[in-house]
């Protein structure tokens, strides 16, 4: 027998895995263009609200005409709007909202505000409708400017001249710097988003190669190729096998996007001159973090997959049976603001030690410095211990929902495969 013939089983399926993978152009696309394309995804959204909210924008305020208060405020807002390109379409108090709303629908204006009596005085609440309300940024900046004018028409009320109500409404300058006192502090706002890419970058990855898994399964199973497989192999070392060549392909890409990161936080003043954000950087420390929760975050949704993979006859069957699978991995998304808020906090510390939230949520939680080296051992230690228990469990599913075909097994059978195993 040859050396290449004394391999193990799990080991040449592996290696099938990944060099059928890694071969492809699809893979070098998105393992270059992957770090572009999230932080494109991240910052275009955030580009375009912010510049929604500054320009474009045609609304009408509607105040009564011997409301005299109300028309000053009325004048400083329509001036203030108008310095960053918004516009104020001119409408008599008495206008039916019927006609108002017509005009949002037909797009001459995007929606209007009415200020009632007491407004300034803080008696009555001024409500705006309109096809833009939903938009965050808009809406602040309408808030904001009210609140501005209002509060210049009371000191103006209250006597003062109107260089001193201006220089009162001077906003003070503010800036939140993250810190735990371990460590510098970073701009909080930049900390966030890098959190967030990388949570976003592990959930991706992890989601992507783990459905691999389930598809390549089920592949098998519907083209026969695995009958010819398991005459080589046990079906242990097969789904060991998938899940080593798929997991190497993204631990590729989460290395190389990891990698990226961290050369861009630390060379950032570099690359994009004194003018650039101040980007948090990403230690050794926390580089080491994000892969191994890859590692054991793909381990342990990827061995789900492959026991669903394992328990389906068809393509359609597994994308309706991973439901369940798919809401477990919305949690920790949902769940992101949470650690955000408060890294050392208890939601922090739970969220982190549940397996099936912790491989995404405990990088957050390391990039914040809000865990101890005590939290990541036992983090580490509960999720490793996780994996390795759930691998057993869904290697007996796969065991034998892997030669059964023609029909999807039910959760009695599944319950008996556990049991039996």
């Amino acid at each position: 027998m040859s050396p290449r013939d004394s391999r193990p089983g799990w080991w040449v399926i592996a290696r099938r895995e990944l060099l059928e993978r890694v071969r492809s152009r699809w893979f070098i696309v998105m393992t270059l263009l992957g770090p572009v394309l999230l932080v494109g995804a991240i910052a275009i959204p955030a580009l375009i609200a912010v510049n929604t909210a500054k320009s474009g924008a045609r609304i009408a305020i509607l105040v009564q005409d011997d409301d005299a208060q109300g028309q000053q405020v009325f004048a400083l807002v329509k001036r203030d709007l108008g310095t960053i390109g918004w516009k104020v379409h001119d409408a008599p108090a008495a206008m039916p909202d019927e006609t108002l709303l017509a005009w949002v629908a037909d797009k001459t204006i995007a929606g209007f505000v009415r200020l009632p009596r007491g407004f300034v005085d803080g008696t009555a609440t001024a409500v705006y409708q309109g096809d833009n309300a939903s938009n965050q940024g808009a809406m602040a900046l309408v808030s904001s400017l009210l609140t501005r004018a209002v509060t210049a028409v009371r000191l103006e009320a209250s006597g003062l001249d109107e260089r001193t109500v201006t220089r009162a409404l001077i906003p003070p300058s503010f800036e939140a710097r993250h810190t735990t006192g371990k460590s510098e502090s970073t701009s909080g706002a930049m900390l966030f988003v890098l959190g967030y890419a990388v949570v976003m970058m592990l959930y991706m990855a992890v989601l992507i190669h783990a459905v691999n898994v389930m598809r390549a399964v089920v592949l098998d199973k519907t083209s026969k190729v695995v009958e010819v497989l398991l005459a080589a192999v046990k079906p242990q070392a097969l789904m060991l096998g998938k899940i080593l060549g798929v997991g190497a392909v993204g631990l590729i890409q989460v290395g190389f996007w990891a990698l990226v990161l961290v050369l861009v936080t630390t060379f950032a003043g570099d690359l994009f001159g004194p003018v650039s954000l101040e980007l948090p950087k990403i230690d050794f420390g926390t580089f080491v973090v994000i892969v191994a929760d890859f590692v054991l975050g793909y381990f342990f949704y990827a061995s789900l997959y492959a026991a669903l993979g394992a328990s389906v006859s068809t393509d359609q069957e597994a994308q309706q049976a991973q439901a369940p699978i798919v809401l477990l991995l919305i949690i920790p998304v949902a769940c992101l603001q949470l650690v955000a808020n408060d890294p050392r906090g208890t939601a922090a510390e739970v969220l982190t030690l549940i397996p099936f939230t912790s491989p995404f949520l405990m990088p957050l939680r390391q990039l914040l410095d809000g865990a101890t080296p005590l939290a990541l051992g036992l983090h580490f230690v509960v999720l490793a211990g996780s994996t390795w228990m759930l691998t057993q469990l869904a290697a007996r599913i796969f065991r034998v929902g892997i030669l059964m075909t023609g029909k999807r097994a039910s959760l009695s059978e599944v319950w008996r495969w556990l049991r039996h195993g």
